[in-house]
């Protein structure tokens, strides 16, 4: 299952499923490339209050979450984590084999910005058939939710 499939049925399981046991609503899914990369991919309705949230999925992977600081070394692109300025709260879901959720985690992406780093490794992708060479930082998700910027919402 490529990762195209996977966040599709994330999306699927988030707005068919567990938003509505939180009472999230849709207002809109941002469809430019513009909004998606500095808001992310949906502006939601909790309790009179709007959010952006951008969603991320995975399959198979340990407790870590994986934060992109460069997209692509030669052309020197930044990842998400510099380009989402407008953005709430990221949604991470990890897949069981790519077809049903194990977790799901809320983070702050405020509070995230504001990580000093000091837990986690680098990791270094080479994906040429979608970006090329990819760096993240792999922090352990037991670290984000200590320092209370990830809370799990599903297990």
């Amino acid at each position: 299952m490529n990762t195209f499939d996977i966040e599709k049925r994330f999306d699927y399981f988030l707005i068919n499923k567990l938003w509505p046991k939180y009472d999230i609503e849709i207002i809109s899914k941002y469809t430019n490339k513009e909004d998606q990369e500095k808001k992310g991919d949906y502006r939601v309705g909790l309790r009179n209050r709007e959010f952006n949230i951008d969603n991320k999925a995975e399959y198979n992977t340990p407790q870590n979450f994986p934060i992109e600081l460069i997209q692509d070394v030669p052309s020197q692109n930044l990842g998400w984590f510099y380009k989402l300025t407008q953005c709430n709260y990221i949604h991470y879901g990890v897949f069981d084999n790519g077809y049903s959720v194990k977790y799901v985690y809320s983070i702050d992406y405020l509070k995230l910005r504001f990580y000093d780093f000091s837990e986690g490794e680098p990791k270094y992708n080479n994906a040429p058939d979608r970006f090329g060479v990819t760096v993240f930082w792999i922090v352990p998700l037991k670290e984000l939710v200590k320092r209370k910027i990830a809370k799990l919402l599903y297990d």
